[in-house]
């Protein structure tokens, strides 16, 4: 016994030594923990890289747990966080709607996943938040208010900080990525725009103007399959770059709920012109500066306007480089993601210090 409660305090005094050793010596003034549903690489894997790059050009300290709140990153990595005194964490920032709040942290939940997913799961991983992160979505926040009184603290996209490359037309060939789950898993498509841009895509790659990434088994009979991109934070920018034009389809939920995908932001920050679905938040924030396809009322239809488009381009290179010039402008003005996280850690230390809330757009 004398054995095992030795044993215990010696590692409760190890780990309390590596906390105090790493806060006195650390660059970062501010400290933030964002969650990792899943451990493995997939698009939340992307995105986390992405946060840990914007919080290193903001020059803020960031620590990854799991559900189990064991840190995964840094020389505190096996730590458990909450051995770590609030005054040192501003925040927990969750990015999945089924994570719920573990931690003793101050914590909020990027609400960029549409209504019905979260729906879905325990409405309690909802109201059991300090407060919420939109993402520009009238229909979510309507949604956030009602389910739970605390207070929405800023704007988070799932976008990104960069590189931001120079504007091309690249090989005047469509990027598109995905992991296609139907074929990937043996399951019936969710719907029929979901079964739209499969039928889409088929007739795209017949034509030969785009180029799919993804797994291989995913896209097994796709001449223009390419193969897998590193889930780095910065690759599929590169990638998106040498094809020349991005091509956004949103699901029926994002649609119906006025939110985007990462793939608007990776495309911007490629620096290529945008063919999209009209998904109302990208006409909202970017108007006719993006190039429109109709891809719910037949791929037929969809596959002749894409082909206009790029036609476009050929002939009229300056005025679609105008309209490219404007996206990247409001890509740099409201959906940069160091920027995001600026305000959005400002606002979270003003309601933690003061009890007001600063949200700027």
């Amino acid at each position: 016994m004398r054995m095992n409660l030795n044993t215990n305090q010696f590692e409760i005094e190890r780990k309390r030594y590596l906390i105090e050793t790493y806060f006195e010596s650390t660059k970062y003034n501010t400290h933030i923990v964002f969650y990792k549903h899943f451990n493995e690489e997939n698009a939340e894997f992307e995105l986390l890289k992405r946060l840990e790059n914007a919080c290193e050009k903001i020059n803020v300290g960031c620590f990854i747990i799991l559900k189990n709140n064991i840190i995964q990153n840094t020389v505190l990595r096996g730590i458990n966080v909450n051995d770590i005194d609030d005054s040192r964490i501003l925040c927990v920032i969750s990015i999945h709607f089924d994570t719920p709040k573990t931690s003793n942290h101050f914590t909020l939940l990027s609400m960029w996943n549409p209504i019905r997913f979260h729906k879905n799961v325990d409405i309690s991983n909802l109201s059991g938040m300090d407060g919420f992160l939109s993402a520009h979505s009238e229909n979510i926040d309507n949604f956030t208010k009602s389910i739970s009184t605390k207070p929405i603290l800023g704007y988070l996209n799932t976008t990104t900080s960069g590189p931001l490359l120079n504007l091309t037309f690249g090989s005047y060939k469509c990027f598109y990525i995905g992991i296609n789950w139907e074929i990937l898993y043996s399951i019936p498509y969710l719907n029929d725009n979901r079964l739209m841009t499969i039928e889409l895509l088929k007739k795209m790659d017949e034509t030969e103007i785009v180029n799919i990434y993804g797994p291989k088994k995913s896209w097994e009979g796709f001449k223009s399959y390419i193969g897998e991109i590193a889930f780095d934070g910065e690759s599929v920018i590169h990638q998106i770059n040498k094809c020349g034009i991005c091509l956004v389809l949103s699901s029926a939920a994002n649609i119906e709920d006025a939110v985007c995908s990462n793939r608007l932001f990776e495309g911007l920050a490629a620096g290529v012109p945008i063919i999209s679905d009209k998904n109302p938040f990208i006409q909202s924030w970017f108007g006719d500066n993006i190039f429109y396809i109709d891809n719910l009322s037949s791929p037929d239809v969809a596959l002749a306007q894409v082909i206009n488009h790029i036609t476009f381009f050929k002939e009229n290179p300056e005025i679609t480089l105008e309209k490219m010039k404007n996206c990247r402008e409001i890509f740099i003005n409201h959906f940069l993601l160091d920027k995001q996280l600026v305000n959005v850690l400002r606002n979270v230390k003003n309601y933690r210090d003061k009890g007001f809330i600063t949200v700027e757009i």
